[in-house]
């Protein structure tokens, strides 16, 4: 399979890797023209799987922070969330 670009693939690192993990499954070998990326050999198998790890690594991170940010929300009044002007809440 080919396309253009890795950006015309999916819109987040984990949408990529599963698209990428779907047709890994299928035998189908991707290349992407404008990175030069191709599947098919050993480098471009070498870089799938790194992206399989950096999108696992993605993962924690977004959840590391937003569970931060919901604990530095929580009030001192029993764990009620302050809300922020401009921010969604008011």
């Amino acid at each position: 399979m080919a396309a253009w670009s890795v950006d015309r693939l999916g819109r987040s690192l984990q949408e990529l890797v599963s698209f990428l993990g779907e047709l890994h499954a299928k035998n189908v070998d991707l290349y992407l023209h404008r990175q030069g990326l191709d599947t098919g050999t050993p480098a471009g198998k070498a870089l799938f799987q790194m992206l399989g790890v950096f999108a696992d690594d993605a993962e924690r991170v977004i959840m590391r922070s937003v569970v931060a940010g919901v604990l530095s929300q929580l009030g001192s009044d029993g764990g009620a969330l302050r809300i922020i002007p401009g921010h969604g809440g008011g």
